[in-house]
């Protein structure tokens, strides 16, 4: 029967208590729990289904506050949202959690406005939603146990996703798809179907198709979003089912998206009635966890087998590092059987070779071995000065030999010898590849005298950019190996020493000014040999008894001899005479007797030289003691060619016998126009 136009005139006849029994009718006959209230939060009316909720009679209902009833509280609960509509915000929906109508509520409070538009009073409508919640929790509770699932059990994730997904949408069929990376085709994983009340589930074992087979599927694919199809009869038909697949009615296809790309689509079918937005949005929550869970398990299942090779590759290392502590083993005792031969051979060298000593009586060497002594048992940088030949070296050893450092060699570098190029990489040491020949990595003079002293001869002669970095290591101790970037510290004592003056190379800017403060912490000065000639007869003795021993016959110096050598003004120092007696020694090894004939120079003291009793005439004649110095000298320079037949270099060399260098003898006899004889 239809409602008409008479209908509703007759309607409007009715009087109002008509109308207010109607009103209270439709009132209680609502299944939402409803009830008016002021603006106190006193219940004015309540509905039926509010009451028998409550457990009371809606006439008990009123006049209770709102949240003494529902709430069981004396105010108002934070965020109450009635509260907001008082204060004119509108209607207002607001989930709860708890109370006395459920454990969850959808409450929804809409204002009554009085005809001048101020809040009077406001409808207050709560919904049961506990069951919602419930399966909301039940995928919670259901995916946190998915991570405790037994190891290789990945598909079995895939399998509980459709069983959860068919049991919250209440389908009968599902269904689950890889997609291969180019998008293009499909590959089924897992479906099921509970035709026979029996769930019959299984893998896909390799049935791959083309998306375009896929029907219905290629809308959730290409669109990346979730389709529905509650009329599918009208689709187009779809293939790649496998055999005994139930027929389709309805269906909810969700895509699974990650990077941009379609990884996997899961379905589900035949719900008794149609899908609707909720579905979609629980079985897309669903298959977004699910695989999540899926990937942690194959990543897991991964790992498992990866940590399966790396104990098989743990067990083989293990084995070869038991190989290689035993050979370690063997090596370390043959490291200690050598460095026990080492200490043996190092204590007969340190016995029987000489010890370094400066040879005098006289103040001024006295002076210097007294600064030894006061400066040897500190770590200062201490600065030797003096002409070539003094003994520099010799006073470096004695301060090393009597500083706590002696326990470790002293360690040694001539400044001036070698190449620019190459003092760099001599004191800091060099990295593999720094510079053409460097094939591995080279430990520089500071590195080796860590610990210890490290003596620097003619340090002025060093470049400006070395300077630089000698200077910090002096400061800080710090420096690093050329062409390597890691900073090493040391702990090295300088000794440096210069025959220049460096007060002037320092003016002329041949040595750093701070370089040169930063040496000159203790100088000693090592006075010359002409400044001290009383300590001649002394260092005779000491170079004959040291360099003759007990194989050399007995060298006898006569008194005019001394005398002559005390005159003399030295210019090679201690090294000139030292190498006179190294002379003495040589020729008297031949078994004839020593004679100290003096060779008197224009101008100067005599120049000793010591030779064989016999005289040989020079090439015109002219004897040994006879004729101007520069004759004297010619015949001088050719005995001892004939000596050593005609040899200029190298130990007992003409040069060496002559206190010579050899470049300077060989411009000599160039000068002198002296030619090795022709053998005929």
């Amino acid at each position: 029967m239809s409602f008409n136009e008479q209908d509703f005139l007759d309607a409007a006849h009715w009087s109002a208590g008509q109308m207010e029994h109607v009103c209270e009718l439709a009132f209680d006959a609502v299944s939402d729990l409803v009830c008016i209230l002021d603006t106190e939060y006193r219940i004015l009316r309540a509905n039926r289904a509010m009451a028998e909720r409550l457990g009371v009679s809606p006439e008990a209902l009123r006049g209770q506050r709102c949240h003494c009833c529902v709430h069981g509280g004396d105010c108002p609960p934070r965020g109450c949202p009635y509260t907001d509509v008082l204060k004119g915000a509108g209607s207002q929906t607001k989930v709860v959690e708890g109370g006395l109508l459920g454990a969850w509520i959808a409450v929804t409070v809409s204002p009554i406005l009085c005809p001048s538009g101020r809040v009077c009073g406001a409808v207050h409508v709560a919904r049961d939603i506990s069951e919602e919640k419930r399966r909301e929790k039940l995928i919670q509770a259901r995916l946190q146990l998915w991570d405790f699932v037994p190891e290789g059990s990945a598909t079995e994730v895939l399998r509980e996703t459709l069983d959860l997904a068919e049991a919250l949408t209440g389908s009968k069929i599902g269904f689950l798809h890889f997609v291969e990376a180019d998008q293009c085709s499909l590959s089924l994983q897992v479906w099921s179907t509970n035709t026979t009340r029996d769930m019959c589930k299984m893998e896909g074992q390799g049935m791959h198709y083309p998306i375009e087979d896929a029907g219905v599927w290629v809308d959730a694919v290409r669109q990346r979003r979730a389709v529905a199809h509650n009329d599918y009869a009208s689709l187009p038909h779809r293939r790649g089912l496998p055999a005994g697949h139930a027929p389709v009615i309805r269906e909810l296809v969700v895509p699974i998206v990650r990077r941009g790309l379609v990884v996997a689509v899961l379905g589900v079918g035949n719900k008794p009635t149609d899908y609707n937005p909720r579905d979609m949005d629980m079985v897309s929550q669903l298959a977004d966890m699910a695989w999540n869970v899926y990937v942690k398990l194959r990543a897991e299942e991964s790992l498992r087998h990866r940590t399966v090779e790396l104990q098989n590759e743990v067990v083989l290392r293990r084995k070869v590092e038991g190989d290689l502590r035993t050979a370690m083993d063997r090596i370390s005792a043959m490291s200690r059987r050598v460095r026990r031969e080492n200490v043996i051979l190092r204590q007969e060298i340190d016995q029987y070779a000489p010890k370094a000593e400066l040879v005098g009586d006289s103040p001024a060497i006295k002076a210097v071995l007294d600064a030894i002594e006061q400066v040897a048992c500190t770590d200062s940088t201490v600065l030797l000065l003096g002409e070539t030949g003094t003994g520099k070296e010799v006073a470096a050893h004695l301060i090393h030999d009597a500083s706590p450092r002696s326990s470790r060699r002293m360690v040694v570098l001539n400044c001036a010898a070698l190449p620019s190029a190459l003092v760099e990489a001599e004191l800091f040491g060099s990295e593999k590849g720094a510079y053409t020949g460097a094939v591995a990595r080279r430990i520089g003079r500071f590195e080796t005298a860590d610990g210890s002293t490290l003596f620097l001869d003619e340090v002025d002669s060093l470049s400006a950019e070395i300077q630089a970095k000698l200077l910090r290591v002096l400061e800080s101790g710090e420096f690093e190996r050329l062409g390597g970037n890691e900073t090493l510290r040391v702990d090295v004592r300088v000794i440096a020493a210069s025959n220049r003056n460096l007060a002037d190379r320092v003016r002329v800017g041949a040595l750093r000014e701070d370089l040169f403060y930063r040496l000159n912490v203790f100088p000693i000065h090592l006075p010359p040999l002409r400044e001290r000639t009383s300590d001649v007869p002394l260092l005779l003795k000491y170079f004959a008894e040291t360099l003759c021993g007990a194989e050399a016959v007995d060298i006898e110096i006569p008194e005019e001899v001394q005398l002559n050598l005390q005159r003399y003004h030295w210019p090679g120092n201690v090294r000139e005479l030292r190498n006179l007696v190294e002379r003495a020694s040589i020729l008297a090894r031949g078994g004839a007797p020593l004679a100290w004939d003096p060779l008197m120079e224009a101008g100067r003291s005599a120049i000793p030289s010591a030779m064989p009793v016999q005289h040989s005439a020079d090439a015109k004649g002219t004897g040994a003691n006879h004729g101007s110095p520069e004759q004297a000298e010619r015949s001088r320079i050719l005995r001892v060619l004939e000596k050593t037949g005609w040899r200029i270099r190298g130990p007992g060399g003409a040069a060496a016998l002559l206190g010579l260098k050899p470049t300077t003898l060989e411009s000599r006899l160039v000068k002198m126009g002296i030619k090795r004889p022709t053998r005929g």
